[in-house]
């Protein structure tokens, strides 16, 4: 029953839910500093009906129907993905940390975080969960771009930028690592974007 939705943020979120309502969509920092005027502009009832689409459309930033830049599009994309990679990295930090704390140091300095069976638990737990950090956040930049077809191709082309694979060699040498990851993330959302607009020239059974 609400009189208009105004979705103040700097990464994509789920807006099928508001399909139908007045939908003003400004970055942040208009929400912070904007409030009142943006409230003003719902209830005057100059802002357009929101229609969801399942391809990524660039979204309406503000009544005039302002199309986004691209380098905010890319901002929006990148923080998706760092978004969902900062539990990753914040958890297996913490873990790590604790393995560093329940050691005994003088037992082998060189091995230190693993002398104890206690410690080397959680700082192989807190390694696993690093290693999850640069598919998530190519997932997520993919998924930002082209919703759940990318994730998949961003997932899987992260994995690869730690492991330094490449065409010449499946083992790979020099891991790209987050660089590698940020270009899988993007390049796999585009390309999945492209083979969605390709498959919208197909028949409504192949679609």
């Amino acid at each position: 029953q609400a009189d208009g939705i105004i979705i103040a943020a700097d990464k994509n979120v789920e807006t099928a839910r508001f399909a139908g309502k007045k939908v003003l969509f400004v970055p942040v920092s208009d929400g912070i500093h904007k409030a009142n005027q943006l409230i003003e502009t719902i209830e005057k009832g100059n802002v357009p009906v929101y229609q969801h689409k399942n391809t990524k459309e660039e979204e309406v930033l503000a009544v005039g129907e302002q199309k986004e830049s691209f380098g905010r599009q890319i901002y929006k994309h990148l923080m998706n993905g760092v978004s969902h990679m900062l539990p990753i990295v914040i958890g297996g930090g913490i873990l790590i940390a604790i393995a560093f704390l329940l050691d005994d140091y003088s037992i082998d300095p060189s091995n230190f975080g693993m002398n104890t069976p206690l410690a080397s638990f959680f700082k192989m737990v807190g390694g696993v969960a690093f290693d999850f950090m640069l598919p998530v956040l190519a997932g997520y930049i993919a998924y930002s771009i082209a919703d759940r077809p990318g994730l998949a191709v961003g997932f899987v082309g992260g994995y690869l930028a730690t492991t330094g694979a490449t065409f010449a060699s499946v083992a790979g040498d020099v891991p790209s690592g987050f660089l590698g990851a940020l270009f899988a993330g993007f390049a796999g959302g585009y390309l999945m974007l492209g083979f969605e607009k390709l498959c919208q020239k197909l028949p409504k059974s192949l679609d």
